[in-house]
């Protein structure tokens, strides 16, 4: 993935129906001046027409990224947002290499 807005990116938004979203697996992804590498978005809402106290019900689980480096056009590389009622369950970070375009190490 070269000069990309998004990454891997996992998206749910309030209002849609209660479901399951289980086994995904991101592997061996090269990225260059990616904006946002990795998303984990519970809380997307397109075009704003969602409610805006209401919670995604979509249960996400057993998600892995494994081997992804690059390098990140933003200093934030990962951003993960949450449901109250349905989080992420078993989820596996493993060698993630990820610089800004200045050559920083992000956390």
């Amino acid at each position: 993935m070269t000069d990309t807005s998004n990454g891997v990116r996992i998206k749910t938004w309030p209002g849609a129906k209660p479901g399951t979203c289980s086994n995904i697996h991101f592997e061996d992804i090269t990225k260059t001046k990616v904006s946002s590498p990795i998303i984990i978005d519970q809380k997307y809402c397109p075009w704003n027409k969602c409610k805006i106290n209401e919670e995604s019900k979509v249960k996400l689980s057993n998600i892995s990224f494994k081997n992804i480096h690059g390098t990140s056009a933003l200093p934030e590389a990962v951003k993960i947002i949450y449901s109250l009622l349905c989080h992420v369950k078993m989820w596996n970070l493993q060698t993630l290499k990820l610089r800004t375009m200045d050559r920083l190490d992000l956390q």
